[in-house]
């Protein structure tokens, strides 16, 4: 079902230059690339093929957190990438200490860039 080697990995560049900025886009892009049909992979998630079909035209918004993961997990990506775009923070990273960290980390940084 999927025509891509496991071992073929997507930079965040190209996944943010060749798939569009939405959720919808980039899941469409990977599930396409990966030669699997809307049908096949609404099924692997366990949602409608009509339903998963307004998530990658972006006529609804991003599904919930598990069908992101699951929709990662299917093309065999990272599930990071999935999460910001669709503008939300993964579920480990809702915990407020992993959070504070994270702000922590990215004001040092670009702190330290400027």
């Amino acid at each position: 079902m999927i025509n891509r080697s496991p071992n073929t990995k997507f930079s965040e560049q190209a996944f943010g230059a060749a798939y569009g900025e939405s959720f919808g886009d980039l899941v469409r892009a990977r599930r396409l690339e990966s030669g699997i049909s809307l049908k096949d992979f609404a099924k692997l998630l366990d949602v409608s093929p009509a339903y998963w079909s307004c998530i990658e035209t972006n006529k609804d918004k991003p599904p919930v957190n598990d069908l992101i993961e699951k929709a990662a997990k299917a093309l065999g990506d990272d599930a990071d990438t999935y999460f910001i775009r669709a503008r939300r923070l993964p579920p480990d990273m809702t915990d407020p200490k992993a959070l504070e960290a994270v702000i922590r980390y990215y004001r040092k940084r670009a702190k330290s860039s400027s």
